[in-house]
This record gives C-alpha cells, structure tokens and sequence, in this order.
C-alpha cells in the first residue's frame, strides 16, 4: 500500500475534480482529447516501436514530434515520414501522422 487511506483518496479525487472545474472548457477538452488519443493509440505504438508512448505524449500539447524525432534519430537529409515508412512501414507513418494531428 501506499500508506494512503480512504478518505485521503476521496479528498485527493475531490481536489483534481475541482482543478479541473477551474480550467477552462476548451483547455479541459483539448487534454481529454489528448488523453483519448493515447488511450486509442499506445497499444498500437507500443507493438509498432518497442517503446511505451507515453514518453513523447503531454496531456497539454498532445504528441511530442520532436522528442520522438530525437529518440527515432532520422538521418539528415530525409523527412520523418519517409524514414518511418522506410525503417516501420506505412503502418507506422500513419499512426504518427494520426498522433500528430490529434
């Protein structure tokens, strides 16, 4: 256990329930959205890459295409898209393509 007791999770669910209600629509949207995204996609990402995407994704900004390119280390003088079709197929091309425009 985390030394956590019942009520203390009941006041902790309350808090973030409030902090939510205290974001705007849109901003409290656009992170559900983005959640949504990776709860559809990390499976998919996952078997694809070999790697869990939560580390490029950010419930603000969504897919982080730059940390991904860093960590992916596209050659230069070849677009992301073509080294990812290349190296993964187009499989995986359009599921990045799909995460970054969510």
């Amino acid at each position: 256990m985390n030394g956590k007791t019942v009520s203390d999770k009941k006041k902790a669910k309350q808090q973030a329930t409030e902090q939510h209600k205290a974001l705007p629509a849109s901003i409290f949207n656009m992170m559900l959205a983005h959640k949504d995204c990776y709860v559809k996609n990390e499976r998919k990402f996952r078997h694809i890459f070999g790697i869990g995407m939560w580390q490029f994704q950010d419930l603000l900004m969504g897919f982080d295409i730059l940390k991904f390119d860093d960590w992916l280390k596209t050659p230069d003088g070849i677009s992301t898209a073509d080294y990812l079709t290349e190296k993964y197929g187009t499989e995986a091309r359009d599921l990045v393509k799909r995460l970054i425009s969510a």
